[in-house]
Protein backbone atom coordinates (compact mmCIF):
# COMPACT_ATOMS: atom_id res chain seq x y z
CA UNK A 1 0.00 0.00 0.00
CA UNK A 2 1.32 3.55 -0.66
CA UNK A 3 1.27 5.92 1.78
CA UNK A 4 -0.72 9.20 1.27
CA UNK A 5 2.51 11.26 2.96
CA UNK A 6 2.94 12.93 -0.50
CA UNK A 7 -0.34 15.05 -0.15
CA UNK A 8 0.27 17.04 2.43
CA UNK A 9 -1.22 20.52 2.91
CA UNK A 10 -0.34 24.16 4.12
CA UNK A 11 -2.78 23.15 6.91
CA UNK A 12 -0.95 20.20 7.90
CA UNK A 13 1.77 22.05 8.34
CA UNK A 14 0.29 24.75 10.68
CA UNK A 15 -0.56 22.12 13.15
CA UNK A 16 1.42 22.41 16.26
CA UNK A 17 2.19 19.78 18.90
CA UNK A 18 0.43 16.38 19.60
CA UNK A 19 -2.35 17.67 17.62
CA UNK A 20 -0.19 16.93 14.14
CA UNK A 21 -0.52 13.24 14.70
CA UNK A 22 -4.54 13.39 14.91
CA UNK A 23 -3.85 14.72 11.95
CA UNK A 24 -1.26 12.17 10.28
CA UNK A 25 -3.70 9.66 11.40
CA UNK A 26 -6.61 10.82 9.23
CA UNK A 27 -4.72 11.34 6.53
CA UNK A 28 -3.01 7.88 6.80
CA UNK A 29 -5.72 6.39 8.22
CA UNK A 30 -5.87 2.69 6.93
CA UNK A 31 -2.07 2.94 6.52
CA UNK A 32 -1.24 2.74 9.93
CA UNK A 33 -3.60 -0.66 10.37
CA UNK A 34 -1.12 -1.93 7.88
CA UNK A 35 1.59 -0.93 9.62
CA UNK A 36 0.63 -2.55 12.76
CA UNK A 37 -0.14 -5.33 11.21
CA UNK A 38 3.19 -5.95 9.35
CA UNK A 39 5.12 -5.18 12.46
CA UNK A 40 2.90 -7.88 14.28
CA UNK A 41 4.29 -10.09 11.17
CA UNK A 42 7.89 -9.29 10.94
CA UNK A 43 8.70 -9.44 15.08
CA UNK A 44 7.03 -13.08 15.39
CA UNK A 45 10.69 -14.34 14.68
CA UNK A 46 11.22 -12.32 17.82
CA UNK A 47 14.76 -11.53 16.79
CA UNK A 48 13.64 -9.46 14.02
CA UNK A 49 11.87 -7.60 16.73
CA UNK A 50 14.65 -4.49 16.38
CA UNK A 51 14.46 -4.53 12.88
CA UNK A 52 10.75 -4.12 12.80
CA UNK A 53 11.01 -1.40 15.09
CA UNK A 54 13.20 0.97 12.82
CA UNK A 55 11.50 -0.39 9.41
CA UNK A 56 7.99 0.64 11.18
CA UNK A 57 9.90 4.09 12.50
CA UNK A 58 11.76 4.89 9.25
CA UNK A 59 7.82 4.81 7.48
CA UNK A 60 6.36 6.85 10.23
CA UNK A 61 9.29 9.80 10.12
CA UNK A 62 8.14 9.45 5.85
CA UNK A 63 4.45 9.86 7.02
CA UNK A 64 5.70 12.85 9.39
CA UNK A 65 7.86 14.92 7.05
CA UNK A 66 5.26 14.36 4.27
CA UNK A 67 7.29 11.73 1.66
CA UNK A 68 5.50 9.33 0.03
CA UNK A 69 6.43 5.90 1.30
CA UNK A 70 5.23 2.55 -0.22
CA UNK A 71 4.24 0.85 3.28
CA UNK A 72 5.23 -2.74 2.30
CA UNK A 73 7.71 -2.34 0.48
CA UNK A 74 9.63 0.23 2.11
CA UNK A 75 9.13 -2.00 5.69
CA UNK A 76 10.58 -5.18 4.43
CA UNK A 77 13.48 -3.50 2.45
CA UNK A 78 14.43 -1.84 5.61
CA UNK A 79 14.21 -4.73 7.74
CA UNK A 80 16.81 -6.30 5.50
CA UNK A 81 18.98 -3.53 5.20
CA UNK A 82 19.28 -2.32 8.94
CA UNK A 83 18.62 -5.57 10.90
CA UNK A 84 22.13 -6.22 12.02
CA UNK A 85 23.09 -2.59 13.38
CA UNK A 86 19.03 -2.84 14.99
CA UNK A 87 20.09 -6.12 16.50
CA UNK A 88 23.13 -4.35 17.78
CA UNK A 89 20.63 -1.60 19.77
CA UNK A 90 18.06 -4.05 20.71
CA UNK A 91 20.36 -6.10 22.48
CA UNK A 92 22.03 -3.51 24.46
CA UNK A 93 18.22 -2.40 26.03
CA UNK A 94 17.13 -5.57 26.20
CA UNK A 95 20.60 -6.34 28.15
CA UNK A 96 19.82 -3.17 30.42
CA UNK A 97 16.43 -3.77 31.15
CA UNK A 98 16.40 -7.11 32.05
CA UNK A 99 19.54 -6.89 34.70
CA UNK A 100 17.32 -3.68 35.83
CA UNK A 101 13.96 -5.92 36.44
CA UNK A 102 15.91 -8.80 37.79
CA UNK A 103 18.03 -6.75 40.51
CA UNK A 104 14.96 -4.99 41.44
CA UNK A 105 12.67 -8.50 41.32
CA UNK A 106 15.38 -9.86 43.93
CA UNK A 107 15.60 -6.62 46.60
CA UNK A 108 11.58 -6.60 46.42
CA UNK A 109 11.84 -10.35 47.33
CA UNK A 110 13.71 -9.52 50.11
CA UNK A 111 12.02 -8.82 53.54
CA UNK A 112 11.74 -4.67 52.76
CA UNK A 113 9.75 -2.20 53.97
CA UNK A 114 7.03 -1.30 51.93
CA UNK A 115 7.65 2.01 51.68
CA UNK A 116 11.81 0.96 50.09
CA UNK A 117 9.48 -1.44 47.71
CA UNK A 118 7.59 1.16 46.31
CA UNK A 119 10.81 3.14 46.18
CA UNK A 120 12.34 0.28 43.64
CA UNK A 121 8.64 0.45 42.22
CA UNK A 122 9.53 4.07 41.40
CA UNK A 123 12.93 3.49 40.01
CA UNK A 124 12.06 0.85 37.47
CA UNK A 125 9.32 2.90 35.94
CA UNK A 126 11.69 5.65 35.94
CA UNK A 127 14.43 3.61 33.98
CA UNK A 128 11.70 2.19 31.58
CA UNK A 129 11.01 5.52 30.57
CA UNK A 130 14.57 6.50 29.94
CA UNK A 131 15.21 3.20 28.05
CA UNK A 132 11.79 3.79 25.92
CA UNK A 133 12.83 7.60 25.03
CA UNK A 134 16.26 6.65 24.18
CA UNK A 135 15.18 3.36 21.76
CA UNK A 136 12.91 6.03 20.38
CA UNK A 137 15.85 8.48 19.71
CA UNK A 138 18.64 5.50 18.64
CA UNK A 139 15.65 3.69 16.30
CA UNK A 140 15.15 6.95 14.46
CA UNK A 141 18.76 7.82 14.20
CA UNK A 142 19.36 4.40 12.19
CA UNK A 143 16.14 5.31 10.21
CA UNK A 144 17.62 8.73 9.26
CA UNK A 145 21.53 8.88 9.62
CA UNK A 146 24.24 6.80 9.24
CA UNK A 147 25.58 6.67 12.38
CA UNK A 148 27.59 4.47 14.48
CA UNK A 149 25.62 2.53 17.45
CA UNK A 150 28.08 4.12 20.00
CA UNK A 151 27.25 8.03 18.56
CA UNK A 152 23.54 6.85 18.45
CA UNK A 153 23.45 6.41 21.97
CA UNK A 154 25.15 8.82 23.04
CA UNK A 155 23.05 11.05 21.04
CA UNK A 156 20.34 9.53 22.52
CA UNK A 157 21.18 10.02 26.19
CA UNK A 158 21.82 13.72 25.67
CA UNK A 159 18.57 14.17 23.92
CA UNK A 160 16.78 12.61 26.75
CA UNK A 161 18.45 14.74 29.33
CA UNK A 162 17.78 17.53 27.92
CA UNK A 163 14.24 17.34 26.11
CA UNK A 164 13.23 15.91 29.46
CA UNK A 165 9.98 17.47 29.34
CA UNK A 166 9.21 16.96 26.16
CA UNK A 167 10.16 13.09 26.78
CA UNK A 168 8.41 12.57 29.59
CA UNK A 169 5.25 13.66 28.01
CA UNK A 170 5.70 11.28 25.06
CA UNK A 171 6.53 8.59 27.78
CA UNK A 172 3.21 9.21 29.83
CA UNK A 173 0.85 9.14 26.58
CA UNK A 174 2.23 5.90 25.26
CA UNK A 175 2.30 4.23 29.38
CA UNK A 176 -1.71 5.52 29.08
CA UNK A 177 -2.25 4.13 25.69
CA UNK A 178 -0.88 1.15 27.02
CA UNK A 179 -2.56 0.80 30.31
CA UNK A 180 -6.21 1.23 28.71
CA UNK A 181 -5.16 -1.13 26.35
CA UNK A 182 -4.30 -4.04 29.24
CA UNK A 183 -7.77 -2.66 31.27
CA UNK A 184 -9.76 -3.55 28.76
CA UNK A 185 -8.36 -6.70 27.38
CA UNK A 186 -9.92 -8.71 25.51
CA UNK A 187 -12.18 -6.23 24.53
CA UNK A 188 -9.13 -4.04 23.14
CA UNK A 189 -7.93 -7.00 21.42
CA UNK A 190 -8.73 -5.18 17.79
CA UNK A 191 -6.98 -2.04 19.07
CA UNK A 192 -3.84 -3.90 20.04
CA UNK A 193 -3.90 -5.64 16.81
CA UNK A 194 -4.92 -2.93 14.13
CA UNK A 195 -2.74 0.31 15.67
CA UNK A 196 -1.67 0.04 19.01
CA UNK A 197 1.97 -0.22 18.52
CA UNK A 198 1.77 1.89 15.21
CA UNK A 199 0.07 4.89 17.12
CA UNK A 200 2.35 4.26 20.05
CA UNK A 201 5.62 4.17 18.26
CA UNK A 202 4.31 7.32 16.16
CA UNK A 203 4.00 9.07 19.10
CA UNK A 204 7.72 8.29 20.25
CA UNK A 205 8.81 9.08 16.55
CA UNK A 206 7.38 12.58 16.62
CA UNK A 207 9.48 13.59 20.28
CA UNK A 208 12.54 11.95 18.64
CA UNK A 209 12.48 13.21 15.22
CA UNK A 210 11.54 16.65 16.93
CA UNK A 211 14.65 16.28 18.84
CA UNK A 212 16.90 15.09 16.25
CA UNK A 213 15.97 17.95 13.89
CA UNK A 214 16.62 20.69 16.66
CA UNK A 215 19.63 19.37 17.78
CA UNK A 216 21.56 16.77 16.06
CA UNK A 217 20.51 17.29 12.37
CA UNK A 218 22.03 19.81 10.54
CA UNK A 219 19.70 21.76 7.74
Amino acid sequence: MRSKAAIKTDTDRKVKGYFYIIRILYRENFGFIILNLTFILACLPIITIPAAITAMTRIEIKMLKGEPTTIWHDFWQTLKSEFFVSLKCGLVLAVFALLTYVMIGLVSNSELPSLIQYGLLMFYLVVLMMLTIVSGYVFASISILDLPVRDAFRNAIILMIARIHYNFLAFVIIIVLYAISFLLFPLSAPVIVLILFSLSNLILVYNSLSGLERHIIKK
